[in-house]
């Protein structure tokens, strides 16, 4: 009894002095995350918020969509779509996204079958292949007639997770923890409610992952080691078209692709048909297709798997090349000229880029359009088997 008394004394004592310089992160957050013990962060549910400015909301289920009843209606397909921010349709309006402009073609084509469709939207900003998974298992219950994975580069790579765990409502994100971030959103490793709890109440903990920072980068003091940890290499995904065969990259691609396989078996378990959507990186447009080597994994995965692949940098590319082509006699191919447009009028390049997208990934209004544009056709192909 004496024990146990001494060691709660120590144990307050410490977190009485740990709190001196450490204060335990409450969670108080109007960001549009919660915390979620299988996939670490959620949409919050019916929400009427805005993201990077731009107003959206969510339905019961947390999904940037309308209501929707789990039992799915007579005369009703369903398309099931799971992705990031670029499906969520980052900085554009909820009707803007390529889900709802996808919906609407769809019904249009379908109209005189008297078969409705239902696109249903389950993707969140900051979403990897592994909180995908979940959302996936959690979306079957809506009984999809096709599933939609959209991938893009950093969901092989994140450097910037950090801002997720801001959304959650932390208040002091560490860069040293960058690493951590990455790992804990791409389900490299799990963060427990006990750890969750943890970082909110006790300063203690807080002192003691402190410390376990500064024996991991044999640093003295906090500053020490976040400019350590700054300078060690971020693998950004441009690496993964730099350096595709470096341990890092390699390592991170047979991560990624161990969840989206238990996807496309979980869907094929339902004899559901899967397409990867895979979106690209600014950086990439500019280059040729022998550059493009994260689609190219990804063609070769599903060609593997038995699964349905489309290609927006290819569709992006090809669109450009057709405009050009018109103003020259001879038809040179696609690459000819992506190069000779980027050795002698790169301007051109950045502004179709510009027009389409609103930074490096997320689609523009126009860019959803496109990508709608480019999806329905393969939709309606699994559809009409």
């Amino acid at each position: 009894m004496l024990s146990i008394l001494s060691v709660s004394v120590f144990i307050c004592s410490s977190e009485m002095l740990a709190r001196i310089q450490y204060t335990p992160q409450k969670i108080s957050s109007d960001g549009i995350f919660e915390y979620d013990h299988k996939k670490v962060f959620r949409l919050k549910e019916n929400q009427n918020n805005t993201f990077h400015g731009v107003p959206f909301t969510t339905n019961s289920f947390g999904y940037r969509d309308e209501h929707i009843d789990v039992k799915k209606p007579e005369n009703t397909k369903r398309i099931l779509v799971v992705g990031d921010s670029i499906s969520f349709g980052d900085s554009v309006l909820d009707h803007e996204t390529y889900p709802s402009v996808l919906e609407d073609m769809l019904n249009s084509a379908a109209k005189e079958k008297g078969v409705n469709i239902e696109v249903i939207n389950t993707a969140a900003p900051g979403n990897s292949p592994f909180q995908e998974y979940y959302d996936l298992k959690q979306g079957m219950k809506f009984d999809p007639d096709v599933v939609v994975l959209q991938f893009t580069l950093n969901d092989v790579i994140e450097q910037y997770a950090g801002w997720v765990f801001t959304e959650l409502g932390e208040q002091e994100v560490q860069s040293n923890d960058s690493k951590t971030y990455e790992e804990l959103l791409l389900g490299m490793r799990d963060m427990s409610y006990v750890e969750h709890v943890l970082k909110q109440n006790s300063a203690l903990y807080l002192f003691l992952k402190d410390m376990q920072s500064r024996i991991r980068f044999k640093a003295n003091s906090q500053e020490a080691v976040m400019a350590k940890a700054q300078q060690q290499e971020v693998y950004t995904a441009e690496k993964l078209v730099k350096d595709p065969q470096d341990p890092e990259v390699l390592k991170a691609w047979e991560n990624a692709l161990s969840w989206i396989e238990q996807m496309a078996e979980l869907a094929k378990k339902d004899e559901i048909p899967f397409i990867i959507l895979a979106t690209p990186f600014d950086f990439q447009f500019s280059l040729e297709q022998q550059y493009a080597y994260p689609q190219r994994i990804l063609q070769q995965f599903a060609e593997k798997h038995g699964v349905e692949y489309v290609d927006l940098l290819s569709a992006l590319q090809q669109k450009f090349a057709a405009s050009e082509k018109k103003k020259v006699l001879n038809k040179p191919s696609t690459t000819q000229v992506i190069v000779a447009t980027r050795e002698n009028e790169p301007e051109k390049l950045d502004s179709f880029w510009r027009d389409h997208f609103i930074d490096y990934d997320n689609p523009s209004p126009k860019g959803h359009a496109f990508t709608a544009n480019i999806l329905e056709p393969v939709v309606l192909g699994t559809l009409n088997r």
